[in-house]
């Protein structure tokens, strides 16, 4: 999850005492709207306009299971980046899609017995 990814951030930054410098802002669908499973949390916009960010990183998906949410999603994202984007206090904001990280949820892992069939061999 984001809250993980933040965490161990966090965590990364503390020998650099700038820890304190990152935050991070729950929200389930991204939009505020009930997409998915949860919907805990503001819209992403909120934070970012809260805390005016130098780097702002975004995810959604496992609360959100019907594809043309996600879409729908994605969209509303990307245009309320773009609008943020064309305001001078946003104007150098690096934004990021962030995938997600593998979930836990099967009794079997699907994982190769050889973990070497990743390596670039080229």
């Amino acid at each position: 999850t984001m809250q993980q990814t933040a965490a161990t951030l966090m965590n990364e930054l503390v020998p650099g005492r700038c820890q304190s410098q990152i935050a991070f802002g729950l929200s389930d669908t991204l939009v505020g709207r009930e997409y998915g499973h949860l919907n805990r949390g503001a819209p992403w916009i909120r934070y970012v306009e809260r805390y005016q960010p130098d780097i702002v990183f975004v995810t959604v998906g496992a609360h959100v299971s019907d594809f043309d949410a996600y879409r729908n999603i994605i969209n509303e994202v990307l245009d309320d980046m773009k609008k943020l984007l064309r305001n001078e206090t946003f104007a150098n904001t690096v934004f990021a899609w962030k995938t997600q990280q593998p979930a836990g949820c099967t009794e079997v892992i699907f994982f190769p017995q050889d973990p070497a069939v990743f390596a670039d061999n080229d």
